[in-house]
C-alpha cells in the first residue's frame, strides 16, 4: 500500500538520520546549529564594530541521504547524541 512513497524530514536531527539509515525516511536536511551560531556571532561583531551596516547571508542546508548518512550518524555519535 505504501510502496514508492518518498518521505522527507527537516533539521537533520539524530533520530531522522537513523531513520534515513534504516530506509524509513528518504532524506532529511541539516542546517548546522554550530555553523549558524558562528555566523550569528560574526554578524553581530561586524555590525557592532561598524565593519558592516547590513549583512545578507545564507547558511548551507545539507541534504542527508543514504549516500552520506553514515558521516552524520558518526558526527552525532562523537557529540554524544547517538549512543548506540
Amino acid at each position: 500500500m505504501y510502496e514508492g512513497i518518498l518521505a522527507y524530514g527537516v533539521d537533520g536531527v539524530p533520530e531522522g538520520c537513523l531513520l534515513v539509515k534504516e530506509g524509513r525516511l528518504t532524506a532529511t536536511c541539516l542546517q548546522s546549529a554550530i555553523d549558524l551560531a558562528e555566523l550569528n556571532i560574526d554578524t553581530v561583531y561586524k555590525l557592532l564594530t561598524g565593519e558592516a551596516t547590513q549583512i545578507d547571508t545564507d547558511i548551507d542546508a545539507v541534504l542527508i541521504t543514504q549516500d552520506n548518512v553514515d558521516q552524520y550518524i558518526e558526527m552525532y555519535r562523537e557529540r554524544g547524541l547517538i549512543t548506540n
